[in-house]
């Protein structure tokens, strides 16, 4: 089974995210994408996040009507800071021989994936599909062939997939709600009622998009 693994703070979860993975699954014949909030993000340690119960629910919620969606606690319920060598390393053992993971990765994500914790070992265990918008500048390969093997470069380079562009960011969406702005069409609506319902994102600072 070819099973995509989407993982992130999802603060909240948006329309991005769900087309992004929608068009992964299609376009490298996925079986199924599993969401993976995180507990404690390493690069965003400094920044306060909704709870993780807030965010799980909704991801929970948002990809309710998608049955090649799943969501997945691995990394919530596991103490301390979110490293995905440590979910990769745990979701193989739960999940056993005949399964293929399929990290999905934004390209600006894929440009830091030199500092992450023990990269070149991560790289070896899933195969990385970066979502990159046509005609986008990809001008990174040479730093990273620092880090990595020129074959583990040349998987990274076959693991671009011409995407959709979606331009909606979560730091925009908790700054429209904390402004008091719609941010109908920008999340699914049960996202957007829950959010309403337990007044997420108002009491939070602002933040630099």
């Amino acid at each position: 089974m070819k099973i995509g693994i989407m993982g992130g703070s999802f603060d909240p979860i948006h329309v991005g995210h769900l087309k992004v993975a929608g068009e992964m699954r299609e376009k490298r014949r996925l079986d199924k994408v599993v969401f993976i909030p995180t507990n404690i993000p390493p690069h965003k340690a400094h920044r306060q996040l909704a709870a993780p119960r807030h965010r799980l629910r909704m991801v929970e919620l948002a990809i309710a009507d998608h049955p090649g969606f799943e969501v997945s606690r691995v990394e919530i319920d596991r103490a301390g800071p979110s490293y995905s060598i440590d979910t990769i390393d745990q979701l193989q053992e739960e999940w056993g021989d005949g399964h293929s993971i399929f990290f999905i990765i934004g390209a600006d994500t894929l440009a830091e994936l030199s500092v992450w914790r023990r990269p070149g070992e991560l790289i070896e265990q899933a195969d990385f599909l970066t979502a990159a918008r046509p005609g986008m500048d990809m001008d990174f390969w040479d730093e990273l062939s620092f880090t990595f093997t020129p074959e583990q470069v040349r998987r990274l380079r076959d693991g671009c997939v011409d995407t959709t562009p979606v331009d909606i960011s979560s730091t925009e969406i908790r700054n429209r709600v904390r402004s008091e702005m719609s941010i109908r069409g920008l999340v699914p609506p049960a996202v957007e009622e829950y959010i309403v319902r337990h007044g997420l994102y108002r009491a939070m600072r602002g933040e630099s998009k």
